[in-house]
């Protein structure tokens, strides 16, 4: 096994380790407890930015206001020719309009679907 890692006894000092001559307790000096030390190679720096888009394969990306004109979605990963419609979507909209249970808000929005692009007709 090759690599790049120093073991060294538990306890021992930086210059223990360099000049060879390590005095430990007995207990210490079984090669049963080491610690492992290795250089570790800086990951590539990774931005992630803060917004709400969730999935890997199957991704939903959300935006817009929500006291504003709107909000909207971008769906990617549909496999082709899935059979998607505004009902579809829309019966999930409406069982989330207000006065549908008693936890709702009493807010007045009508939310409709309206789909502009990325369906094959």
């Amino acid at each position: 096994m090759a690599s790049s890692s120093t073991v060294k006894p538990l306890g021992a000092s930086r210059s223990d380790i360099f000049s060879g001559s390590t005095r430990l307790p007995s207990v210490l000096r079984t090669p049963s407890v080491q610690i492992s030390l290795r250089s570790r190679i800086p990951r590539k720096l990774q931005v992630q930015a803060a917004g709400n888009s969730f999935g890997t394969f199957f991704r939903v990306t959300t935006f817009g206001e929500s006291h504003g004109g709107g909000v909207g979605c971008i769906v990617d990963g549909c496999p082709p020719r899935l059979p998607l419609s505004e009902a579809d979507i829309q019966g999930d909209l409406d069982r989330r309009r207000p006065g549908q249970s008693r936890i709702t808000t009493p807010r007045k929005e009508t939310d409709t679907c309206k789909i502009y692009s990325g369906i094959a007709e």
